[in-house]
């Protein structure tokens, strides 16, 4: 037998596995390369994996692009244990940094079952790599998103992930990898004031998105929340009520109309709009609440209940 067949037999088989199309099994197999190759580069402590849900197999995540947060190590700063020598990632995501970047993580390698082709943009402080995996003739596109936030005001936090669609005996790497993520809890707040400061004028409805896709997936620490809301706001913000506005767009159509444009343009599925913000305000509503209050707030997201607990 081929190598190459057997390979795709594997692939074939760990699809039925799991129940999911052949096509969607290459899509895993070529985002964990990806991870594997950025997550073992120089640049692996400053490139924060905003939407780990993406490598989820049972989540609905398929077409989503993976996105970053870049964050540039402090000048002088020196990176690594395994190469103290070496000073890296203290310079801003621009162009000719950004493109470095992608040629260094993404360049072609033998032991590789994936060929890789590249095209890169940058418009507005956002670099976009689209990529597309070349595996057994077929062509899986990938698109990854890598913006540059100046300030963390958080603890670095990682998230395990083993590799299960890469042959990783093949290629000589070990069965998983530590991937720096965004804190979720900062996600999220990150979003509400997104969604609350700019209401209906807004510039994508991808907060809302976001937002609601954390909520239906994952606990939250109601004291993170609120450290992180502390961490990010000011005094004059608590003087506007925003929530109480908020909640009339669950009958706005014009914002309505922008959510059900939003999905049918990234051709993605979610909850109908009168779903999503009886979700969003229902998590909103006390966070904002105990902010403007100053006051402590203990209570967990729960995801299957739609609301805090505790």
């Amino acid at each position: 037998m081929k190598i190459g067949v057997e390979k795709s037999t594997k692939i074939k088989e760990k699809s039925g596995q799991l129940k999911i199309s052949y096509s969607l099994a290459l899509r895993y197999l070529a985002l964990e390369e990806v991870l594997k190759r950025i997550y073992t580069s120089e640049y692996r402590e400053n490139l924060y994996l905003i939407n780990p849900l993406v490598v989820n197999v049972e989540s609905n995540t398929v077409g989503e692009s993976l996105n970053f947060y870049y964050i540039k190590n402090k000048k002088k700063a020196i990176y690594g244990r395994n190469n103290p020598k070496k000073e890296l990632c203290i310079q801003d995501l621009e162009f000719d940094f950004s493109k470095k970047m992608l040629i260094r993580i993404m360049k072609n390698d033998k032991d590789s079952p994936i060929k890789w082709n590249a095209e890169f943009f940058y418009q507005e402080d956002d670099a976009q790599w689209n990529l597309e995996a070349v595996y057994e003739q077929m062509k899986i596109p990938i698109t990854l998103h890598i913006r540059q936030i100046s300030t963390m005001s958080f603890k670095k936090e990682y998230m395990s992930y083993k590799f299960y669609f890469l042959d990783v005996d093949a290629i000589g790497s070990k069965k998983d990898i530590d991937i720096l993520i965004y804190p979720r809890e900062r996600l999220a707040i990150d979003e509400m004031f997104e969604i609350l400061g700019k209401l209906e004028l807004i510039d994508s409805m991808n907060a809302y998105y976001t937002l609601n896709e954390i909520l239906k997936k994952q606990s939250l620490s109601g004291m993170h929340l609120m450290e992180y809301a502390k961490s990010i706001s000011n005094e004059k913000t608590k003087k506007i009520q925003y929530v109480e506005k908020l909640k009339e767009y669950k009958n706005y159509s014009y914002m309505r109309k922008r959510w059900d444009k939003f999905l049918h343009n990234k051709k993605i599925e979610s909850d109908s709009w009168e779903v999503v913000m009886d979700r969003i305000v229902s998590f909103i509503d006390p966070i904002w609440n105990a902010y403007c209050k100053n006051s402590v707030f203990v209570k967990d997201w729960m995801p299957g209940l739609n609301r805090f607990l505790g």
